[in-house]
């Protein structure tokens, strides 16, 4: 079930691109070529955002973790 999920993920990540390149194609033919741009900074800013948020993605250090001094 995990595996049809994540295949299902990744088809519509890319049927997306392909939408999104499409659309960004005919705006840049009509002179609007930084609307997609715009478009795209978003969901990059939402990507990295949400990467960040995640749950054990980032090891927080502990006061115990610190290195030993040497010797």
């Amino acid at each position: 079930m995990d595996c049809l999920y994540s295949f299902i993920k990744i088809l519509l990540s890319c049927s997306g691109m392909i939408v999104f390149l499409l659309a960004g194609y005919y705006l840049y033919s009509k002179e609007l070529g930084a609307i997609p741009f715009l478009l795209l900074s978003f969901f990059l800013f939402y990507l990295a955002y949400r990467l960040m948020r995640t749950p054990g993605r980032l090891k927080t250090r502990d006061k115990n973790s610190r290195k030993r001094p040497r010797g």
